[in-house]
């Protein structure tokens, strides 16, 4: 992976983006840490409310995309996922 610090790399689920932010791990979503260890493969990542990339998405917003940190293909909020260090 060759991206920059800060570089977006797609959309992040609210139970990502909480993961991420501080270590919660919903009881009903045990296997989080793994599906974004699978996924990422130690590239440490964050997320972001505000999209620069796509001025439009401000604060969160609704996505039927699946997320892009741990796979999940259910629709809800989404924040902008991005690289920390690759």
């Amino acid at each position: 992976m060759t991206e920059e610090p800060g570089t977006p790399v797609g959309e992040a689920c609210v139970d990502c983006a909480a993961f991420l932010a501080n270590g919660t791990v919903p009881a009903d979503r045990s296997e989080l840490p793994d599906s974004i260890r699978k996924l990422w493969n130690g590239v440490q990542l964050t997320t972001s409310t505000r999209d620069d990339h796509n001025p439009e998405n401000e604060d969160q917003w609704f996505s039927w995309k699946p997320c892009h940190c741990c796979g999940s293909p259910l629709g809800g909020l989404r924040e902008c996922l991005l690289i920390i260090r690759a």
